[in-house]
């Protein structure tokens, strides 16, 4: 009979360390969570991207093909999953401003938006529209003044007010708008808005963007969204602090651009067939410092 080591084991075999094989147990499982959660995202850039002309994004879709199709029934294939995930991603990473690109110009032919870039502020100086809060309509714990609101811990309007937004922490301007631009500067995290008179102003239907009486873009740290009642799009470029809201009537179009200087950038356009006079509206989210100004009117050109 042969001769066995202190552990049981044969002859010349190394000694397992348990403290390394639940190491190694670790390691497999989270690769194989990965290797899911990315198996996801390569379903995705295969259904939407393909080697095109302008070299979008190039990936071999033997290999992915083969990756999406692992079943990690081995060490081995869970090696092999992450060492295709560390190449994917390396791939998809390299080539993520030219896969912002493409999808902007995708986005541009479904939507039929012109590119915007480069426009000039002096453009919309003859549109630029003098707008300020109204403080009746503003949730009590909004501090308003005339251009700029605030949101806050403590009662700022007590009093009542039938017009007074109750459930999210919002505010209607004084002023209706028709062809107008204006501006305003943003911190934490806003929504900037259009909205009929008559939207509610208590319950969670109230608040701007998701409903078919307001429309608006909620701004962050990250992408801007627009909504309208059941629609929601997503902006491609994330939004500069100040940012331009365009309505122009006869189109029946509404645009928001990022303000850097005296530049314009569109981030989105939407076309906005009002029937009804619109105020501009603005939602202050809680727990984010929010705060929105109404960037001052400019002396026009005669």
């Amino acid at each position: 009979m042969a001769d066995r080591n202190q552990d049981g084991g044969e002859p010349g075999q190394p000694e397992t360390e348990p403290d390394l094989m639940k190491e190694l147990e670790t390691s497999a499982s989270e690769a194989a969570r990965a290797f899911v959660s990315f198996k996801t995202l390569i379903h995705y850039l295969l259904g939407m991207v393909t080697e095109s002309e302008t070299h979008v994004i190039t990936l071999k879709s033997t290999d992915l093909g083969e990756l999406a199709g692992l079943t990690m029934e081995s060490e081995a294939q869970i090696f092999r999953a992450t060492i295709y995930c560390d190449e994917v991603k390396a791939v998809v990473l390299a080539s993520s401003e030219k896969m912002r690109m493409f999808a902007a110009n995708m986005w541009l032919s479904i939507t039929g938006l012109k590119p915007q870039v480069g426009r000039k502020r002096l453009e919309f100086n003859k549109l630029f529209t003098d707008i300020t809060f109204d403080p009746n309509t503003a949730h009590r714990y909004v501090r308003c003044t005339e251009k700029k609101v605030e949101d806050v811990n403590q009662d700022q309007n007590p009093e009542a007010s039938s017009e007074r937004f109750t459930k999210w922490h919002q505010v209607l301007s004084r002023e209706t708008v028709e062809d107008c631009y204006f501006e305003v500067k943003w911190a934490g995290k806003v929504d900037i808005a259009l909205s009929y008179k008559n939207i509610e102003r208590t319950g969670g239907q109230s608040a701007f963007g998701i409903n078919d009486k307001s429309w608006s873009l909620c701004l962050s740290k990250s992408y801007p969204v627009f909504r309208h009642h059941t629609e929601q799009v997503w902006g491609l470029f994330p939004p500069s602090a100040t940012v331009a809201v365009h309505l122009d009537k006869a189109e029946g179009t509404l645009t928001f651009y990022n303000v850097e200087k005296e530049t314009l950038t569109a981030i989105l356009q939407f076309p906005i067939p009002f029937t009804e006079p619109l105020y501009v509206g603005v939602r202050l989210w809680s727990n984010f410092k929010s705060t929105c100004e109404l960037v001052k009117l400019p002396k026009k050109e005669e």
